[in-house]
């Protein structure tokens, strides 16, 4: 078995070649290949306080089917983990699973005090008989793609830019929950998302969307923030106006997937002021869904499928 080795927050651009050069690997010499990752994320084991992730392990496992990867290999990441010396941990990994072969990013480090590098798993892989590959770092304007700098982006609402170094649509996941129902009194009635308090969140404002409920995509406004009009609350609220649907969804599952940032979050002087903002807001919405559907339409598809695979 070809393994990718890496503590990934998403699968980026970056990791995307690593996956394809895993898939070389394998075909050349007629084995499979897999991912082998942590969980949890050793961000949440090291700083859990300041930890913000792209995505959820639940949200990797919806990614990894849309990219299909074959397999995704879990390794429980704890304290004593992370002080096994690199050899120790490459032994412990290898009693587990037929290793064959391993890829990695240049960047890759890993074990006690982050010593072991490229040379040593070169060295480590000779000494084996395992084929090894190290992939270079993917640039985008000179720049490194990594999930820090994609991190930094979704906190300024560059969800657009997001989508480019992801190779897909930054979404967030949660269950729909009971919220104030002052939307539902304005006639734009809007879904209240829960979420993992370490999940990344796109920067206060409205965002053209996409949801993805049961098995039909729905056009939608999402608006986060402290709805300033009303009060200013103590936790931040994700909501979400879903355009056309009628139903009852509380307690349901459903993926907000973003695709445009249309303004930042404002106070109003009145309702009315409020409704004819967000009557607007929902147009654009519309249009901008409407687009991307017609442009995009095997990621719909490929996402759809994914979280139907998700749940198998």
């Amino acid at each position: 078995m070809i393994v990718v080795l890496g503590s990934f927050d998403g699968f980026h651009k970056g990791h995307q070649s690593l996956f394809t050069e895993a898939r070389r690997l394998a075909s050349t010499s007629a084995t499979d290949w897999a991912v082998m990752t942590f969980a949890p994320h050793p961000n949440l084991i090291f700083s859990p306080e300041k930890a913000r992730l792209l995505f959820t392990e639940e949200e990797k496992t919806v990614i990894s089917r849309y990219l299909d990867i074959p397999q995704v290999i879990i390794i429980p990441f704890n304290e004593r983990l992370a002080n096994l010396q690199p050899e120790q941990f490459l032994e412990k990994i290898s009693k587990d699973y037929p290793l064959s072969g391993i890829v990695v990013g240049d960047n890759f480090k890993f074990g006690r005090g982050r010593t072991g590098n490229i040379d040593f798993l070169q060295n480590y892989a000779s000494r084996k008989n395992l084929s090894f590959s190290h992939v270079p770092t993917i640039k985008i304007s000179g720049t490194i793609i990594s999930s820090t700098m994609i991190r930094g982006l979704v906190s300024c609402g560059e969800v657009m830019k997001v989508a480019d170094l992801l190779g897909y649509e930054f979404f967030i996941t949660g269950k729909v929950i009971k919220g104030d129902m002052r939307g539902r009194k304005l006639g734009y009635p809007t879904a209240n998302l829960d979420r993992d308090p370490h999940k990344a969140v796109p920067a206060e404002g409205v965002y053209a969307s996409a949801v993805f409920i049961g098995e039909q995509w729905w056009p939608s406004a999402v608006n986060i923030g402290y709805n300033p009009t009303f009060a200013t609350l103590e936790k931040l609220r994700i909501e979400a106006h879903i355009l056309d649907f009628i139903g009852d969804i509380y307690g349901k599952t459903i993926h907000v997937v973003f695709l445009k940032r249309l303004r930042g979050e404002l106070a109003f002087k009145t309702t009315e002021e409020l409704s004819r903002q967000i009557s607007e807001d929902s147009d654009v919405a519309r249009q901008v869904y409407e687009n991307q559907v017609h442009e995009h339409q095997d990621f719909f598809s490929l996402f759809s499928n994914a979280v139907r695979r998700a749940k198998e």
